[in-house]
């Protein structure tokens, strides 16, 4: 929406030579001195959009109303060309910030059901407040200030690093198992190119919402021209020197509700709003990880691996079961577990050693412990920040 501006490049361009001790925080630098600017540019041209598309509008059918009556008119056909020039470029933002808000990618302009998508953007804000709930020791608490600080205890005790002791794992059971070879830590380490960064930004679509620094994928896209060589080197200075800027490492926690009336702090699934810088270095780490997840992850690991499907774990189950209705088999049985937010628990140092076991390169270890460890969460509960950890 801003980059449809004619001042928005003006903007970009005035604050991008600036030097500091590092890429990334000449970056960072550089996206803290235009975001004033770019506040101000939505509070003067699009904090009113829908009082403008109505002027505008009204505007244009005047002034096609009189191109119609004269038709020969020079003046008034250029005024009405002006006018509907406007008026599109007013409406092309407005639906750009209801498919923001909506999530809704099929909007477009012969759409007239209009109410519709801002109802659902107002229904989506409506929806997320949480009036009441229950805390984990079954006492009701009611009010945003109690709710918000019941729910972010409840996370900060969920995700936070806390103390815990730990049986260290045995480095020769995991070698007796499927680990990386010499070629294989050598394709791991080599260097991500301009062109692995760019994709992995054009990967994300621009109605995704954007972490605290408030820049969206579509941001990037739009001034890649200008910024891409900078976004690129600041990228490949984490990779060469594994260090994050706090900055790009904080992160919202939005609170979607898994039932219909959720009741308890359990009945609500945490949604990460990263910034897109460091969503762009975990994409990047991730796309190593899936060329070699299929060599080191046994046969029997049924999802989260290109090629296989969980699908199969759940058909090979329904046979067993169906084998127990029959007479003379021996004594089984089958367990159900459950096993609750697994990866969350998940404690930081057996992470590093399963993958040291496993033989992953130790900077590729270092780039995966250093956007685990220095993440800091915002927990946004009814529109308001109740705390960090």
């Amino acid at each position: 929406m801003w980059s449809k501006h004619k001042d928005f490049a003006k903007i970009i361009t005035s604050q991008r030579d600036l030097t500091s001790v590092s890429p990334m925080h000449t970056l960072c630098n550089f996206l803290n001195r235009i975001r004033y600017p770019l506040k101000r540019l939505h509070r003067d041209q699009f904090s009113d959009l829908k009082e403008q598309q109505i002027k505008a509008r009204n505007n244009l059918e005047i002034l096609q109303y009189n191109y119609h009556r004269n038709p020969t008119d020079i003046a008034t056909a250029h005024q009405e060309k002006e006018a509907r020039e406007k008026y599109i470029s007013i409406l092309s933002s407005s639906l750009d910030l209801i498919k923001q808000q909506s999530k809704m990618e099929w909007i477009g302009y012969g759409d007239d059901c209009t109410r519709f998508f801002y109802a659902k953007a107002k229904r989506r804000k409506i929806s997320s407040y949480i009036y009441t709930i229950t805390d984990q020791e079954g006492r009701s608490v009611e009010g945003f200030d109690q709710v918000g600080l019941t729910m972010f205890q409840h996370y900060k005790n969920l995700l936070g690093e806390q103390p815990a002791t730990r049986t260290p794992i045995d480095m020769d059971v995991i070698a007796l198992g499927r680990v990386l070879n010499s070629e294989q830590q050598i394709n791991m380490c080599r260097p991500f190119s301009c062109s692995d960064i760019k994709k992995a930004f054009y990967s994300i679509p621009n109605h995704k919402s954007p972490g605290p620094d408030g820049y969206s994928s579509g941001f990037f896209k739009s001034t890649w021209d200008h910024i891409g060589p900078l976004v690129c080197s600041a990228i490949q200075n984490f990779f060469h020197h594994a260090t994050l800027p706090k900055e790009i490492c904080a992160t919202k926690l939005i609170l979607i509700p898994k039932v219909q009336n959720p009741q308890t702090t359990n009945e609500f699934r945490p949604i990460s709003c990263c910034n897109v810088i460091y969503k762009c270095i975990t994409k990047l780490i991730g796309q190593r990880i899936k060329e070699i997840l299929p060599e080191i992850i046994h046969p029997s690991q049924g999802a989260f691996v290109k090629g296989r499907e969980l699908l199969y774990n759940v058909l090979i189950c329904q046979d067993l079961a169906r084998g127990y209705k029959r007479s003379h088999i021996s004594p089984r049985c089958m367990l159900k577990i459950d096993i609750q937010k697994a990866f969350d628990s998940v404690h930081w140092d057996f992470l590093s050693d399963m993958l040291t076991a496993l033989r992953l390169p130790q900077i590729f270890i270092n780039w995966i412990m250093v956007c685990v460890k220095s993440v800091s969460f915002e927990v946004h509960i009814n529109g308001r920040i109740m705390g960090v950890f």
